[in-house]
C-alpha cells in the first residue's frame, strides 16, 4: 500500500474514485487530498480536505467534504497522514461532513481518529430549474433595468468588483475567489446588478462536471433589508429566466445554506426543501 498527495496535475487519473464534481477540486488553490493505493495500483482510500483560513488573523481549520475507504489500514494510514499535514499548514480544527451510512467504513474511521460524527440535516439543498420556475417571484418574467448577466460586465468592473468582495471578506463558498478565473462562473446565467455608484449585487453560479448548477456567491449592498431582499428576487429572476433559455427543466441548481442570509433566502424560496442528510463531526487539533 502507497499513499499518493492528490494535486491538478494527477487528480485527472484517479477521477473515477473521486467522482468528477472532487477532482475538480483539486485544481483549486486551497484544496488537498491523496489516496491509498494497493499493489496492483488500485485505489483503496482516498479523501479530499480544504484549508480554511490559511492567510489572515483567523485561526487556521480544515474541513473534509469527502472520503472514501475501502480498505480499514490503508485508511488507518491515511488519516495518519492527514493529520501531520495538516499540522505543517498550522491547522487548529478539523471538520467533516461525509454523506454515508451510518456504520459505513468511513464513519467507523472518522470515529476512530477523533470525529465524533452525528447525522444531521445537511446544508446543501438541490432544486430542479422546473422547480424554480414555479416560485412565486417567477409570475412575473419581467427583468429589472438594472440587472444583467454578468456576460455584460467588463472584465475591469469584474475585478475590482471581486477585490470589494474580497476586502469585506464577502466570497460566499469561495475562498479562492480571486484566483479563479472568470470562465469558471457560468457568464450566461449568472448575473448582477448596478446603480450610478456602480455594482450593488452579484449572483455567480458554477457548472460542474456532472452537470449541476451551484451558486457559489451571492450578495447585495442594499441600503436596508428590503431593498436587499428586492434586489435578490430581481438577481434570482434573471438567473431562472436565463436558464430557462440554456438549460433543461432537469437541470439540478445547488444551494448551500452556508450563512444566515443564504439560510433566510432558502427558507423563503424552497419552503419544502430538505437538506440531504450528512454525517458531521469536528475534532480540535493538537497545538
Amino acid at each position: 500500500m502507497r499513499l499518493i498527495d492528490l494535486n491538478e496535475e494527477n487528480a485527472s487519473e484517479y477521477a473515477n474514485f473521486l467522482g468528477a464534481d472532487i477532482a475538480e477540486n483539486l485544481e483549486r488553490t486551497y484544496f488537498r487530498g491523496m489516496v491509498a493505493i494497493d499493489d496492483t495500483e488500485e485505489p483503496v482510500a482516498g479523501m479530499v480536505w480544504e484549508m480554511i483560513n490559511l492567510e489572515g488573523e483567523d485561526p487556521t481549520e480544515s474541513h473534509i467534504p469527502w472520503i472514501a475507504v475501502k480498505d480499514m489500514a490503508a485508511g488507518e494510514e491515511m488519516l495518519k497522514a492527514y493529520g501531520e499535514k495538516i499540522a505543517e499548514e498550522g491547522s487548529k480544527r478539523s471538520t467533516a461532513a461525509v454523506y454515508t451510512k451510518k456504520n459505513s467504513p468511513e464513519i467507523q474511521i472518522l470515529k476512530q481518529f477523533g470525529f465524533p460524527m452525528k447525522l444531521t440535516e445537511g446544508d446543501h439543498i438541490t432544486v430542479h430549474l422546473s422547480e424554480l420556475s414555479q416560485m412565486p417571484l417567477l409570475k412575473s418574467r419581467k427583468i429589472a433595468e438594472n440587472v444583467k448577466p454578468l456576460s455584460e460586465m467588463t472584465q475591469r468592473t469584474y475585478r475590482r468588483t471581486i477585490q470589494k468582495l474580497v476586502s469585506k471578506k464577502r466570497t460566499g463558498l469561495c475562498r479562492d475567489i480571486s484566483e479563479l478565473p472568470r470562465s469558471w462562473f457560468e457568464n450566461d446565467i449568472s448575473c448582477y446588478c448596478e446603480d450610478e455608484d456602480g455594482v450593488t449585487g452579484m449572483i455567480l453560479l458554477h457548472k460542474t462536471p456532472s452537470g449541476k448548477l451551484e451558486i457559489k456567491l451571492m450578495f447585495t449592498f442594499g441600503k436596508d433589508k428590503k431593498e436587499t431582499a428586492m434586489q435578490l428576487q430581481y438577481m434570482i429572476r434573471q438567473v431562472v429566466v436565463s436558464a430557462e433559455e440554456m438549460y433543461s427543466p432537469e437541470t439540478e441548481f445547488v444551494v448551500e445554506r452556508h450563512n444566515e442570509t443564504s439560510l433566510l433566502l432558502s427558507e423563503k424560496l424552497f419552503p419544502r426543501g430538505f437538506g440531504r442528510p450528512v454525517y458531521v463531526g469536528e475534532r480540535k487539533e493538537e497545538e
